[in-house]
């Protein structure tokens, strides 16, 4: 297959992991189950499972862990992508994992023997309800797809993201809208929201330390942050993407970046550790790049930790702006944060000097 990011040789692995439960009373923490060897761009790997978890804060939090390990040997460390899903059984039955088919998390490198997962996969009670038809006549099914990155495309744009879901096909917007099971529960402003431990856990690692250690409904109220903006991120914690009516335009100007949408989402993202979000954030500010914004932006995207966008900011200033003096905002960061401003000359230095050079 071709890929954004270059040309991708992929292979796919059902396993059915028979005498669940057996197993699971049988081994301790930190102890795994290992599918049979299989093929995926052109080397040999294999899944491994921890029904009791990796590591024994995933196990008193209530996870079980999931990962792949490459078994062949291999000249060069591996680049690969990879989605790793728990089915249901039925024929249209919901799964549930994670895909890095869409570049939202980086691109791991791997050489033999080396795992690649997540330590807090699933709450372990979620995976063994019957309401979720994961375990059938104590079965459970998992589907790994792995991809080898065999060439690379220089040519990528400075900010890399799709704004899709966190996999393929993995919609749980209608868990969120149904409030079934519902066992945390958030007061923004004026509304109370709810939500569901398993899924918030498994996609921030801030709710993950915030709500381990109890498994009794909890009710938290936060603070400094709009209902609308809270909704959002819930939103795209179950889906992946964004509503519709919140895909603003980004129109901000000057300081104004910081009340945008676009730049409490990106203040979201990075108070929650949300990755995903945080470079879909990056994305939507940097479509709307111009010297009016570049500078406030700049500021914005050093606050939040948003690194690509921070790079970007300062190649487009450096670029477009000869004389930084007359950049708009240059007053503002002389004023709030003067490190940022030494650091766009430092840059523009070191153009000059490249071009003296030539």
């Amino acid at each position: 297959m071709e890929d954004k990011v270059g040309k991708t040789e992929k292979g796919s692995h059902l396993w059915v992991v028979k005498n669940y439960s057996m197993l699971r009373k049988q081994i301790g923490v930190g102890k795994s189950i290992e599918s049979e060897e299989f093929s995926a761009g052109g080397h040999r790997w294999m899944i491994v499972f921890y029904p009791n978890a990796k590591d024994i804060d995933a196990y008193h939090a209530g996870y079980v862990s999931l990962y792949i390990v490459l078994k062949s040997e291999s000249s060069v460390h591996l680049q690969i992508l990879h989605e790793i899903y728990v089915l249901e059984h039925s024929d249209d039955g919901h799964e549930f994992g994670f895909s890095l088919f869409k570049i939202d998390e980086g691109i791991p490198c791997l050489s033999r023997g080396q795992l690649c997962g997540i330590c807090c996969f699933m709450k372990q009670e979620f995976l063994e309800s019957p309401s979720t038809g994961f375990l059938r006549d104590d079965c459970l099914k998992i589907r790994c797809t792995i991809g080898v990155l065999t060439s690379h495309n220089h040519n990528q744009p400075l900010i890399i993201i799709e704004n899709q879901p966190h996999g393929d096909e993995t919609d749980f917007s209608n868990v969120l809208d149904s409030k079934k099971g519902a066992d945390v529960f958030f007061r923004v402003e004026k509304e109370r929201l709810c939500a569901h431990k398993w899924m918030l856990a498994a996609r921030s690692p801030v709710f993950r330390s915030l709500l381990s250690g109890c498994n009794k409904p909890q009710e938290f109220i936060i603070t400094n942050m709009e209902s609308r903006i809270f909704k959002a991120m819930l939103w795209f914690i179950y889906k992946g993407n964004l509503l519709e009516e919140d895909e603003q335009t980004f129109d901000a100007h000057g300081p104004c970046v910081f009340e945008s949408f676009w730049g409490k989402m990106l203040a979201a993202a990075n108070r929650f550790g949300l990755k995903s979000l945080r470079k879909v954030c990056e994305s939507r500010i940097w479509e709307s790049m111009s010297l009016e914004t570049v500078a406030y932006t700049l500021h914005l995207a050093d606050i939040y930790g948003a690194t690509q966008l921070k790079s970007a900011c300062l190649k487009f200033a450096v670029k477009n702006q000869a004389d930084l003096r007359h950049l708009v905002g240059y007053n503002y960061l002389s004023i709030n944060s003067p490190s940022l401003l030494s650091e766009l000359l430092k840059n523009i230095i070191n153009i000059d000097k490249k071009s003296n050079k030539v």
